[in-house]
């Protein structure tokens, strides 16, 4: 699905919605009749201000006399419409389409450009596309066991649990960027989906994916004929972005220009972002430029995962 295809798929969606509202009042007007027969007067009255608009300049005499007396008609033929309503106790709105969107009137466009309701779309479709293949559903905070680690690491993977919990519960504007880091087998991976999961329930717009992955398609796009396809702009425009175990990418400087951007507009628009990677800290900027290990190591909040490979254990008790 490209770009294209996204914005064709929002657009009939906005468009559907859109039908809807006027169906809706197209209804409430029908209702209204049948139950108010000589409303039907004022409506018909209210229509008909065009076609006598359209009757005047085709006869083309005295233009400006009959447009003044077609708009004093009009605006009393409004003015009986409110008080019918009125006396009905309806609110003037009442016979209007109700859209989701006030400000295009589900148009999708607003001022000659796309509107937010429709950039929002578009995102979260992107969003959903990125994360077909991301095994949201089979990680939860609840399934995370701390069974397997023991003494002082069980107590600090309980800190972590609760931090990273917290973290997803109040989650909003500011919530900071997380930087998970440690060995592999510990839990990174999980924690991170079980965030995902739990703000994407919440409405939120999050993207997860491997960091090769992620990489490989931007980098993809940004060198296509057929021009942009959205991946880097909804990877960036994303309520949240977890990019999983960094460092197991091809690390050249394609990967680094992509890495850099990401995260420093990201950093730059107050957008979250949560990283993980099996590199030590202090090892970081022996493999990135130290514009990205700076960023990683001072602007993102450290959260350390200890303890022994979860996953060996989970095999020797098997």
């Amino acid at each position: 699905m490209d770009n294209g295809d996204v914005l064709s798929l929002c657009l009939a969606e906005i468009n559907s919605r859109r039908r809807a509202a006027e169906n809706e009042s197209e209804r409430r007007l029908a209702e209204l009749i049948g139950t108010y027969p000589e409303f039907a007067s004022i409506d018909a009255e209210l229509k008909s201000t065009l076609g006598k608009l359209m009757s005047v300049l085709r006869d083309g005499t005295d233009i400006a006399a009959g447009i003044e007396r077609i708009k004093k008609e009009n605006l009393d033929a409004q003015k009986r419409k409110r008080d019918f309503l009125s006396g009905l106790g309806l609110e003037p709105s009442f016979l209007e389409p109700h859209y989701v969107c006030a400000l295009c009137n589900d148009t999708g466009f607003h001022g000659g450009e796309r509107c937010e309701c429709l950039k929002k779309l578009m995102i979260s479709a992107m969003c959903k596309r990125l994360n077909e293949a991301s095994p949201m559903s089979l990680c939860s905070f609840d399934s995370f066991d701390l069974s397997y680690f023991e003494g002082d690491a069980a107590v600090h993977m309980r800190n972590v649990l609760d931090f990273v919990k917290k973290y997803a519960d109040n989650f909003g504007n500011g919530s900071g960027s997380l930087l998970f880091y440690g060995n592999t087998g510990l839990g990174k991976t999980h924690l991170s989906l079980a965030v995902a999961d739990t703000l994407i329930k919440k409405g939120f717009n999050v993207i997860y994916g491997q960091a090769q992955s992620l990489f490989s398609s931007v980098t993809d796009e940004r060198f296509s004929r057929g021009g942009p396809s959205g991946v880097e702009s909804s990877l960036v425009a994303c309520d949240l972005l977890i990019i999983d175990d960094l460092g197991a990418e091809f690390v050249n400087q394609m990967s680094q220009s992509v890495l850099y951007s990401l995260i420093n507009t990201r950093l730059l628009s107050g957008k979250s972002t949560i990283i993980s990677t099996n590199i030590p800290l202090e090892q970081i900027d022996t493999i990135y430029h130290s514009r990205i290990s700076s960023r990683l190591c001072f602007e993102f909040e450290p959260v350390p995962f200890v303890g022994k490979d979860v996953r060996q254990k989970r095999k020797h008790c098997l």
